[in-house]
């Protein structure tokens, strides 16, 4: 961040906080409000690759799950 800054460049980050807003926030809901915001539709595409064939397990006492696809 900071040799952008120095080079006076633009810099975009998405941070997303996967433990609290994952698998609770409809992805068609968050794509509306996205576009109502008026956020450009490269970053908007972007966001969705990141949601896009997401595999995860759960962890329980007797081991992993195998993975599965996140909807």
């Amino acid at each position: 961040m900071e040799r952008y800054r120095e080079q006076k460049k633009d810099l975009h980050m998405v941070l997303i906080d996967l433990e609290k807003a994952y698998d609770k926030i409809p992805r068609n809901l968050m794509w509306w409000d996205l576009n109502k915001h008026k956020v450009p539709t490269k970053y908007v595409a972007l966001i969705k690759d990141m949601y896009n064939k997401v595999t995860t397990s759960v962890r329980t006492t007797d081991g992993d799950t195998d993975d599965f696809l996140l909807r």
